[in-house]
């Protein structure tokens, strides 16, 4: 039978996308060496970023870690991966499985460390 529709569309809700669960995000956390969290106005104050930055901040390193031995610091602010932007740990830790899923040996992050935009080629070990 024929129907009319009629549609409105929209931004998809971010908590309505299938996404890594906190057991997921542990183990690539340890996986990785380092640690993330949302970037908020206290600390974006602290790191002198200017209102327009967004990303993730890597609050937790270790330094015995490849991570660290590829350059990233406490207080990086991760924006990009391979081209991605990245807004909250939820959309980092989805785009770090999806990208180690998918095979990717490097990836290119763009991080914001003392106001400049610095970018890091970072290995994904498996």
């Amino acid at each position: 039978k024929k129907q009319t529709l009629e549609v409105v569309l929209g931004e998809r809700d971010a908590d309505a996308v299938a996404s890594v669960d906190n057991d997921d995000m542990e183990s690539l956390r340890e996986e990785l060496g380092f640690s993330v969290t949302d970037l908020n106005d206290a600390m974006r104050g602290e790191l002198q970023l200017r209102d327009d930055v967004n990303g993730v901040v890597v609050d937790e390193i270790d330094q015995t870690s490849m991570a660290y031995r590829q350059g990233l610091r406490n207080g990086d602010v991760i924006t990009v991966i391979s081209g991605e932007r990245i807004e909250n740990t939820r959309q980092f830790y989805d785009s770090m499985i999806s990208f180690r899923d998918s095979g990717e040996e490097v990836l290119l992050l763009k991080i914001v460390r003392q106001g400049r935009n610095i970018y890091v080629a970072f290995e994904l070990l498996s």
